[in-house]
């Protein structure tokens, strides 16, 4: 084997991306059968063909003679004698693993046993070729072959003598290895001849302008065989170099039996090179004979199986010096190449013939030069210096002299110019995720025959790009969640046939961009998650008590399945039931970054999905800071900030069971102190919590003393008290709280630093980064902080009515109004608002008719309102902002003008008065007409073509059956909302898909309404007077005795307590009341169960 580290490392990268594409392809042609694609033929090929040609090269035996054998048998599908069924595409599968295989040791690659699936193989091309008859004369060749190694061994074994060894020695004795001069450039000239050979074989006329470079090869072979005394391989050059010699002056047609001799003849010649110095004891007769046979006309046409066959050697005896002298002889006539030039060490690609066949392989290679490889170690050196770059911007932007014009000029460019560059190295390390979706296709055919269940994998969303180091750590969380899918999730044909589906089940495994993040989900439409078993197996496995699973949520009991140790599997097998697998995934997804949710319907399916970022090496944060320390948060974690004023702070940070929580419309956080956090090296208990929530209730009492004291001694008596808490509500998975923090100091692009070994273990950190002014910061981990701070709000929600006295009426919203143009006041419900952004004008690209600006590193659409509604112009001369709206399908952003105020206020929605596309209503806020924008409509009307797109299923649906269901058949549903502003917004999702809708303001009405006409389904708010969604519901299922129409219940509330309490009512599931995919996705759910 050549020792050429740089050269191999090459070649085997090249080579597994070749096994890549031809394990691809193999599967493609699996499922084409008869129908195969001659292009996917054809690339299957090659990728075998050039790792035979690399390997043959590098002296890699064993890889070379299986990727030969798997040549042989994709050229016999080519001329369409061989079909590409389960049976040989299982054997071309096999041959990939063991090359695999080879190529992961490939220091011992020539040690590798490749035995059974090479004869598979070759007795396979054989009987394909010539029936029964070829699989003997292979069976012939396999017994030859064992009898030459065995004759091999016993001669080398004979060679021990020294008088003999001395004897071979002389002719060559020299200050430098006997064959060094020979087992080197050799290597390169049996490359030559093995291309051309290749290439006469794909085409004679093509082939012909190798042949010259093939012969100078051979003659430099012979020259140097010769000076040395090694007959076998003078002998065996002059027969192959007089074979082309024939072929090049047309004095023989190439054909199969020709090729075969020349191939066999080139094999032989090889096996003489790796065992150079007993070269001459080896058994060449055979291969010899029948290149002789070959120029001297032979007859008949055994094709492929000429390799094969024997002729008698009885009567045949060729001795060293006849070889020699009939070499001899026959160079006189050998065809001399018109090449003038002596052979070089480097391998030249002669011009190729420009045929049809040839033109079309020169534009594919000429499409795939596009692209160059580099080495990782330089893009992640490339990729370092971008990060200082970033950090040298930001020290920059802190120390310009607003002053100077041309130093914030320079400054302005140097920021522009820093971005656009981290932009362009970010993307070098981006990768489509379909390198890492196309591996599954092989994993899910294997399992599905392993299981005895027809699996369809399909792959949605392939070219969506991910970091590189992100995509590698995705490999076994995605394995596993697909193993599962089939081993768990996919019923077994017969049984899927008995509950009315297709044999055939179905995986779909997809990906798409959506608010800076990718989303990656793993569904299946098998029979889905039985909470009582999962309850059943949590407790025979002592994971939980039966006392634990009273008070579970559904979507808590799905979620036991992400247990440690959890399994359904009856019996312990290679495939699932050690329980190891749910577990680890999502601890994995979580050291990314990412979240996991887990969804699933009993009967139809389930569904996983993966939120991650895009990128791990630079981004987004918002810098805070507490005492005299600076911290970092990643932005993806980030859901708002709140700032609370004066007596606010006293008021609305409230205590519940002995900690502070603080009410953010209707939902209760729990509160963190991140100086209080940060100081104790264990993690916090109930009673650390406690104790906390005193210490600072007694300094705001101590501080609203010294204030009172100090009012009383003031001369004028008019000093106000004066105080104010900020905090950020952070969001990592299920897991949200608020963090007090000292001060915002702003947001910024941090380069992410690894932490040191001995600090990995203080998991209330991510990483650190250097800041503008060159100090080290730390970012926070903010699960890690959540889980040291014990944000558990479990409890803290059984005390709703404790800390409040009451229940709050949900009719007050709290909206924010804004204008757009220079005439009307426009409002949005904050519930509907992801978050806000300053933008510039100048950063605004225009795409056709279609506007654009990169938000967190994403294309994001602007909407102008006077584009979709009957309003006024925008009015550029204030600041830009834009409105990114929450759960939208693709990223979408509502130009903004100028932000008049955020309020609570109680909306009374007219749909009378003035409505048109794009609006919810209007209503009078502060005494003037204010018109509520329909954010989802809006996004509809501005792109027509995505709504078409999701007529057939939503991106953030789990079971996308088709709305054509929903059109059909007038479904009636009874809509329960006291609020105006909801039972717009709702009501308005439910027509847009067809649903004709009768809604009620309270449960009392409703119920009237129920007496009076049949329905389909009802959708019910909660909390409401007069009768609540509890009472209105029990009394359907109770009182008119009606226990099959479905029932949603629209909600915010999330205790155990209450998602108990509403699926006691009859409700059969919850959902929020803004989210419009998931609402209509689960109404779609209930109506065709």
């Amino acid at each position: 084997m050549i020792e050429d580290n740089e050269l191999l490392s090459d070649f085997i990268e090249e080579s597994k991306e070749n096994l890549a594409i031809a394990e691809e392809d193999f599967l493609s042609l699996e499922s084409q059968g008869k129908s195969a694609d001659p292009s996917t033929i054809n690339r299957a090929f090659r990728c075998v063909h050039s790792i035979k040609g690399g390997a043959g090269f590098l002296g890699m035996v064993k890889i070379g003679e299986l990727a030969h054998a798997m040549e042989a048998m994709m050229d016999l599908v080519r001329q369409n004698k061989l079909q590409p069924d389960k049976k040989n595409i299982t054997m071309m599968l096999k041959g990939v693993d063991h090359l695999n295989s080879m190529f992961d040791n490939s220091v011992q690659s020539n040690d590798y046993n490749i035995d059974e699936i090479h004869t598979n193989i070759l007795k396979t091309v054989a009987i394909a070729v010539s029936g029964k008859r070829g699989q003997e004369q292979l069976e012939k060749l396999q017994l030859k072959k064992e009898e030459k190694k065995a004759t091999q061994k016993k001669t080398t074994k004979k060679k021990s003598s020294p008088a003999k060894s001395k004897k071979k020695t002389e002719p060559v004795e020299t200050n430098e290895p006997a064959d060094d001069s020979t087992a080197e450039d050799p290597m390169v000239h049996l490359r030559i001849i093995s291309e051309c050979l290749s290439a006469l074989k794909k085409d004679p006329e093509a082939g012909q302008n190798w042949i010259s470079h093939a012969i100078e090869g051979l003659q430099s072979i012979k020259n140097s065989a010769k000076d040395k005394d090694l007959n076998n391989v003078f002998a065996m050059a002059e027969a192959i170099d007089e074979t082309l010699g024939e072929i090049y002056t047309d004095r023989i047609e190439v054909e199969d039996m020709v090729i075969v001799a020349c191939e066999d003849g080139l094999d032989t010649l090889q096996l003489l090179f790796d065992d150079i110095e007993n070269s001459n004891e080896i058994d060449i007769l055979d291969s010899y004979q029948q290149m002789v046979s070959v120029c001297k006309n032979f007859e008949g046409d055994p094709g492929i199986i000429g390799a094969f066959e024997e002729e008698d050697t009885k009567t045949i005896e060729i001795k060293s010096s006849d070889v020699i002298s009939q070499s001899e002889e026959s160079t006189d006539t050998t065809v001399v190449s018109p090449m003038e030039t002596a052979s070089t060490d480097l391998v030249q690609t002669p011009q190729r013939v420009k045929n049809n066949e040839s033109a079309g392989a020169k534009s594919e290679t000429k499409s795939e030069v596009e692209s160059i490889r580099v080495k990782v170690s330089l893009l992640n050196h490339l990729m370092s210096l971008a990060g200082e770059m970033v950090l040298v911007r930001n020290q920059q932007l802190q120390l310009v002299d607003q002053s100077d014009s041309a130093m914030r000029n320079n400054t302005q460019k140097l920021d522009m110019v820093t971005s656009e560059l981290q932009e362009c190295v970010m993307k070098t390390r981006m990768q489509p995720v379909g390198i890492l979706f196309n591996k599954f296709n092989r994993i899910v055919r294997d399992l599905g025959n392993k299981l005895g269940k027809n699996i369809n994998l399909v792959i949605i969303g392939g070219d969506v790009e991910l970091d590189k180091s992100i995509l590698e750590s995705l490999s076994d969380p995605l394995t596993h969640m697909i193993r599962n899918a089939c081993d768990h999730g996919i019923e077994a044909p017969n049984i899927r046939k008995a509950n009315n589906k297709s044999e055939n089940g179905q995986i779909d495994l997809r990906a798409w961009h959506e608010g800076g993040q990718v989303h990656i989900e793993v569904r299946d439409d098998g029979k889905g998650i039985n909470p009582g078993y999962i309850k059943k197996k949590v407790v025979e496995k002592g994971l939980r008590s039966e006392q634990d699973l009273v008070s579970l949520s559904h979507k808590e009991i799905l979620n036991l399945v992400l247990l440690p140790g959890f399994t359904t599997a009856e019996q312990v097998s290679d495939v699932s039931g050690r329980g190891v697998g749910m577990d680890v995934v999502t601890s994995n997804i979580e050291k990314i970054g990412g979240t996991l949710d887990l969804d699933s319907v009993t009967g139809k399916g389930s569904a996983v999905r993966l939120q991650l970022p895009l990128t791990l090496a630079i981004i987004p944060c918002l810098i805070i800071r507490v005492k005299e320390h600076n911290y970092a948060i990643p932005q993806i974690n980030l859901e708002e900030l709140v700032t609370l004023y004066n007596q606010d702070v006293d008021e609305k940070i409230e205590n519940a069971r002995g900690r502070e929580v603080f009410r953010l419309r209707d939902q209760l956080l729990p509160m963190l102190r991140l100086g209080e956090i940060l100081s104790k090296n264990e993690s916090f208990t109930d009673e650390d919590l406690a104790a906390v929530s005193i210490k600072y209730r007694e300094k705001q009492k101590q501080a609203y003393q010294e204030f009172q004291e100090k009012k009383a001694n003031s001369k004028w008596g008019d000093e106000k008290f004066r105080q104010s808490l900020t905090f950020a509500v952070l969001k990592v998975g299920s897991t949200k709280y608020g963090l007090i923090v000292d001060e915002v100091l702003g947001t910024e692009e941090i380069v992410v630093k690894s932490m040191h070994p001995y600090l990995k273990n203080l998991n209330c950190y991510a990483g650190a980064t250097v800041m503008g002014d060159g100090r080290v910061s730390l970012i926070l981990d903010v699960l890690g902080v959540a889980q040291h701070g014990n944000a558990s709000i479990d409890n803290t929600k059984e005390q709703v009515n404790d800390v409040k006295g009451a229940e709050t009426s949900d009719a007050k919203q709290s909206i924010l109004l804004f204008k757009y143009g220079r005439k009307e006041l426009f409002a949005v419900s904050l519930n509907m608002i992801s978050r806000i952004e300053k933008i510039e004008k100048s950063m605004i690209e225009e795409v056709g008719e279609k506007e654009f600006i990169a938000i967190d590193e994403v294309s994001t659409q602007i909407l102008r309102l006077d584009h979709l509604l009957n309003v006024s112009e925008f009015d550029d001369s204030n600041e830009t902002y834009l409105l990114l709206p929450k759960m939208a399908n693709k990223p979408f952003g509502i130009l903004i003008s100028k932000i008049e105020d955020s309020l609570d206020c109680i909306v009374d929605l007219n749909t009378e008065s003035y409505i048109e596309p794009g609006l919810l209503g209007t209503s009078l806020i502060n005494d003037k007409m204010t018109l509520f924008l329909d954010t989802y409509q809006l996004i509809e009307l501005a792109n027509p073509e995505l709504n078409a797109q999701l007529t057939g299923g939503s991106e953030s649906a789990i079971f996308s059956d088709e709305k054509e269901q929903n059109l059909n058949g007038n479904k009636k549903v009874l809509l329960v909302e006291d609020v105006m502003f909801f039972r717009t917004l709702v009501k308005g999702y439910l027509k847009s898909e067809g649903y004709e809708v009768i809604t009620a303001e309270n449960g009392k009405v409703a119920l009237e309404e129920f007496k009076r006409q049949e329905f389909d389904l009802i959708v019910s708010d909660i909390e409401m007077p007069v009768m609540d969604g509890f009472e209105f519901m029990s009394a359907v299922r109770n009182i008119l005795n009606n226990t099959t129409i479905p029932a949603l219940a629209l909600t915010a509330l999330e205790s155990d307590k209450d998602i108990k309490k509403i699926q006691a009512a009859g409700f059969d599931v919850y959902e929020a009341k803004i989210d419009k995919e998931k609402l209509i996705s689960t109404v779609t759910n209930l109506l065709n169960q």
